[in-house]
């Protein structure tokens, strides 16, 4: 939530103590030109997250292992 935030700024219906954490989390982190998707695992499930534009291709990659 705070590396890719949802578009906060504008949303009226937004819940107060989540605009809050944004806000303040808005003042830690510096905007950024990051990847367009974000994957994570445990180990057993994956998942994945999109930034709010969606709209810059996912680099992707894998570590060799040997």
């Amino acid at each position: 939530m705070m590396m890719i935030p949802e578009a906060w700024e504008n949303h009226a219906t937004m819940d107060p103590a989540r605009r809050a954490f944004y806000e303040y989390h808005s003042l830690l982190m510096e905007p950024w030109d990051g990847p367009a998707a974000v994957s994570f695992t445990d180990g057993n499930l994956v998942g994945a997250t999109l930034d709010r534009n969606g709209l810059r291709p996912d680099a992707t990659g894998s570590p060799r292992t040997g």
